[in-house]
């Protein structure tokens, strides 16, 4: 699925992308449709053309020299972005802000057939998934991982109340995180259908 336009989606061929020293090659299984790949399609946002996705789920079809611990065949998820864990910001705990995180990025996008997986990626965050974890449950690692995280920064403990604004996919998960966590969970969301 390419961007070729904003608003704009078109199913076009692409190439395979190779694959280097540490690196995996994966055919992918399903990516999840995240807000920021909907914002990018209606507002256009990288130069077109792009090939969007990043919570990726997918089976490794090639391993680069130098990889270990992966092997065709295995289902895993790989992260989009990977800080470089030295920097300003990153010793600040704030590695959306580093350089490298930034820039790295699965090759071409999570929409493709298959997505080349950089090194730094490879060693940082990839991981496979179990066998009793569906493909569409593995495609919410990386939003889970947001919430997670978020839930942690904020220091939640038990016997907090945290009122979640909004029961899209990110709020349904801010409700498990936090019930978790031992909170009390008020959810506030004008639709029905997501109440339910």
């Amino acid at each position: 699925a390419v961007l070729v336009a904003p608003g704009r989606v078109v199913a076009e061929s692409w190439p395979v992308p190779a694959v280097g020293p540490s690196e995996l090659r994966l055919r992918v299984r399903g990516c999840g449709l995240c807000g920021s790949d909907i914002a990018k399609i209606v507002d256009g946002g990288p130069a077109a053309p792009a090939v969007l996705g990043h919570e990726v789920v997918g089976e490794v079809v090639e391993v680069g020299p130098g990889v270990a611990g992966f092997a065709p065949g295995d289902r895993v998820v790989a992260a989009h972005h990977v800080p470089c864990g030295d920097c300003h910001y990153c010793r600040r705990q704030s590695p959306s802000m580093c350089r490298a995180f930034r820039a790295s990025n699965l090759d071409p996008g999570g929409f493709a057939e298959y997505v080349r997986v950089p090194a730094a990626n490879v060693a940082q965050a990839t991981f496979k998934v179990p066998a009793h974890v569906s493909d569409e449950a593995a495609s919410f690692v990386e939003p889970l991982a947001c919430c997670l995280r978020a839930v942690r920064r904020a220091r939640v403990e038990p016997g907090d109340t945290v009122v979640v604004v909004g029961l899209g996919s990110i709020g349904h998960l801010f409700v498990q995180v936090l019930a978790g966590a031992g909170a009390q969970v008020v959810a506030v969301e004008a639709s029905p259908e997501r109440r339910e």
